[in-house]
């Protein structure tokens, strides 16, 4: 009997499939209370095939975290630091970033945090993150002040992540035009 088979998914579409899952359960309940049988499910692969992948729950979180900070750096041409030098133009991706990225769902930063104080190695990736971005804006003409609108744009996601901010779109617009001014750049609309 020759039964033709369907061909399995390569193995980076299964991890990316079950990534794209993770991410959303991450989500809907919280990383802390993220369970690797709903990503399972959602991801259509068995607890065994998740488990392949990400052998524990906080392999995947942590996988999850350095996909939002690689999609981050992409954003701000941080990748591309090392070549160009152009730490002003990094710190102006970064705030045209922030503008365009949507607001995160209230209460998603507890979540972060439980997990965060449960696996404190999470923090890793973040801290390798930020030491990127910092030995970019060294580089910019004036480092002082593209360091100024990065803890801008940390303080305005921190604000968001906790929804505690009480600045209107206006007045950060306002805020983040000042900055191009100051770093010599004319303001674009997002």
């Amino acid at each position: 009997m020759d039964l033709e088979q369907s061909p399995k998914p390569p193995r980076g579409a299964t991890r990316e499939r079950i990534m794209e899952a993770a991410t959303a359960v991450a989500h809907a309940v919280g990383p802390a209370h993220l369970s690797l049988d709903a990503v399972a499910e959602r991801a259509g692969v068995s607890k065994g095939g998740l488990l392949y992948h990400f052998p524990t729950k906080a392999s995947l979180i942590k996988a999850i975290v350095e996909r939002h900070l690689e999609t981050v750096a992409e954003a701000a041409g941080i990748t591309s630091c090392e070549a160009d030098g152009d730490g002003d133009g990094v710190a102006l991706r970064m705030m045209r970033a922030f503008l365009v990225t949507p607001v995160a769902k209230p209460g998603g930063a507890q979540g972060f945090l439980a997990a965060m104080a449960e696996t404190p190695e999470l923090l890793e990736p973040i801290r390798q993150h930020n030491e990127r971005v910092a030995a970019c804006l060294r580089r910019a003409q004036e480092p002082e002040i593209a360091m100024i609108a990065f803890l801008v744009v940390e303080g305005l996601r921190c604000l968001q992540l906790f929804d505690a901010n009480p600045l209107t779109e206006a007045e950060i617009g306002r805020i983040f035009a000042t900055l191009d001014r100051i770093l010599g750049c004319p303001a674009e609309t997002a």
